[in-house]
This record gives C-alpha cells, structure tokens and sequence, in this order.
C-alpha cells in the first residue's frame, strides 16, 4: 500500500511540474508575442497615406471632413480583412489626376472623369495584385454595406481596389465607372 500512495504521489508530482511547465512556456511565449492590438495599429491607414503630399492646411473643411470619414471606413475595412493595405491613390488635386490619365495616354477631358470621388476626398483605391481584396470585398458586401463604402466593378480595377464613401448615381455597392 505504502509502494502505491508513493507511486500515485510521484505521478502526481510530476503531472504537476509538467503542468507548471506548460503554464510557464505558454506565459512566457504569450508575453514575447508583440501586442495584437498594437500590432494591428501599424497596420492602420493613416491620413498621410490618405492624402500623400496634400497640404492639410489648404484644403476646405468639407474635403477635410471628407477624408476623415473616408479614413475611418477604409480603417474599419482593413480591420475585418485583417491584413494590411497599401494606399495606391486618395485625395488628388486636378493637376495630379490629370497627370495619372496623361500617363495612361488620355489627354481628352471627355473621356476624364471630371467628378472623380478622389478630388473631393471621397475615394481611395489599394493595390490588389492578387484580387485578394477583391474576393474579401465580394465574400463581404454586408460588412461593407454596414460600413458604408462602395466598390468600382473589379473588371475596370483588375490590380487595385476603389473604395468610395458615398453612393454613386446608380446606387450599386459594386459599380461601373
């Protein structure tokens, strides 16, 4: 009997110091993890990302407004998605946007759109060479219903996405520009 209660005890002991053991290298391998939700905070999208060379200070309040509610959407999108995002183009003067239609050979003013989403700070788009995004955005049309953007159709963004803050004229989530 005495030979029984020692072995159980060692048993015990020893299931005890594994456990203890275990608890140790979980703590300490949870404590050398950066901080999810600091990390999560690199991956914000920042205004100046948003924005690029823009001088804040000279733009009107209504873009200014503009952007920070388009910031918080796009934020509230890279969140769900859960990966980071890389600003490919936001807020554009008119002389930008007409140089980035120049430099795809569109020079003609008819065939530019004039009422671009990115002038007034109200579109953003993100580089997508995987249609990664893509898929996430069509996997997710109710998250970005409750959040409140709108997509250019993929087959006119085949290496980018279009967000936009604001419904366009035919009220579609997914649109054509």
């Amino acid at each position: 009997m005495v030979v029984g209660i020692v072995k159980i005890k060692k048993v015990t002991m020893l299931s005890l110091i594994i456990s203890l053991l275990k608890k140790m290298f979980l703590k300490n391998s949870i404590e050398t993890k950066p901080n999810q939700e600091a990390t999560m905070n690199n991956f914000k999208i920042k205004m100046s990302e948003i924005v690029k060379n823009a001088d804040l200070t000279s733009l009107s309040n209504d873009i200014l407004s503009n952007l920070t509610e388009l910031q918080i959407k796009v934020n509230k999108v890279r969140e769900a998605y859960g990966k980071p995002l890389t600003v490919t183009s936001g807020l554009r003067t008119m002389e930008d946007h007409l140089r980035i239609y120049k430099d795809k050979g569109i020079t003609d003013q008819s065939k530019i759109p004039m009422k671009s989403k990115h002038l007034s700070g109200e579109a953003v788009d993100f580089s997508d060479p995987k249609q990664e995004l893509q898929a996430w955005c069509l996997a997710n049309v109710a998250k970005l219903e409750e959040i409140g953007l709108w997509c250019e159709d993929f087959s006119a963004t085949k290496n980018w996405v279009h967000f936009q803050s604001v419904p366009p004229k035919s009220g579609n989530r997914f649109f054509k520009p």
